[in-house]
């Protein structure tokens, strides 16, 4: 494989690229900024590493690849892209993106793309345009996230058993948690409109969950569940708690169980 540092201002231009199959790469403790294209490009790459980089003011993405397998993305700062911080829009598998830090971007904060088996796990997610975070892999979770002055909050679509569990969703412009073309997800234990302390209100500026049909059947999802650790506290937002809209597409043997709907954590 190649690996390319630029450091250029031609449109092409971005600070780190990886083409070809590259695996047991490591890019760690690197600063990545004002490149016109991306910060850090990737392209057939497995089995590496991204840490620890702080990664500011590219005019697109500040992390983004394609055919990715077996990465860890972990303790980045990603802020201030014209579009996206963590890009993996077209393919990832088997991949971890944990504990990075995403500001201030001109469009999404996370991109989980089509794959399988991945995880966006214990990242900060502010002051993102349009959407927190985004998961079309399937088997993959979204956990224990802080997304906080965004959007919207969390996207799961085209994907099947995905688990949104733990995560902190407020002060959003839109949806906090909103899934379309899905079978089988689980949404648990998150704290959408409130902090979670379950009381400090965190206001979203519209419904806190969405289940919305699409081009393929969204059935057998869950919002809730049948214990204390599965219960959403959904509250604060401008419009309903929970909505499902069998507009679009089918929609069918969703649950909402167990939940506090409107009020807040102390019931």
């Amino acid at each position: 494989g190649r690996v390319f540092f630029t450091k250029c201002t031609d449109v092409n231009s971005d600070g780190i690229w990886l083409d070809g199959v590259n695996d047991l790469a490591t890019i760690s403790s690197n600063t990545i900024g004002f490149n016109k294209n991306n910060g850090i490009s990737i392209s057939q790459l497995s089995n590496s590493t991204i840490s620890n980089n702080n990664v500011t003011y590219n005019e697109r993405n500040g992390i983004s690849g394609d055919q990715a397998d077996n990465l860890l993305i972990e303790n980045n700062t990603v802020s201030n892209q014209g579009f996206t911080a963590i890009n993996f829009n077209l393919s990832i598998t088997n991949s971890e993106i944990l504990n990075n830090v995403v500001d201030n971007n001109g469009e999404h904060g996370i991109i989980m793309g089509p794959g399988n088996n991945n995880s966006a796990e214990n990242n900060t997610v502010t002051n993102t345009a349009v959407t927190a975070i985004i998961v079309r892999s399937d088997n993959s979770t979204v956990n224990n996230n802080r997304i906080i002055s965004n959007g919207g909050g969390i996207v799961s679509e085209s994907n099947s058993n995905t688990t949104i569990r733990g995560n902190v969703v407020g002060n959003g412009t839109d949806v906090g948690v909103f899934i379309s073309s899905t079978i089988n997800n689980v949404v648990a234990g998150n704290f959408i409109g409130v902090d979670n302390d379950g009381q400090t209100v965190l206001p979203n500026g519209n419904s806190g969950v969405v289940i919305l049909g699409g081009a393929t059947p969204t059935t057998g999802n869950i919002v809730g569940g049948t214990t204390p650790a599965d219960r959403n506290i959904i509250a604060n937002g401008s419009r309903a708690n929970v909505v499902i809209f069998g507009t679009g597409g089918v929609v069918s043997e969703n649950k909402i169980i167990g939940n506090y709907l409107g009020v807040d954590g102390t019931g």
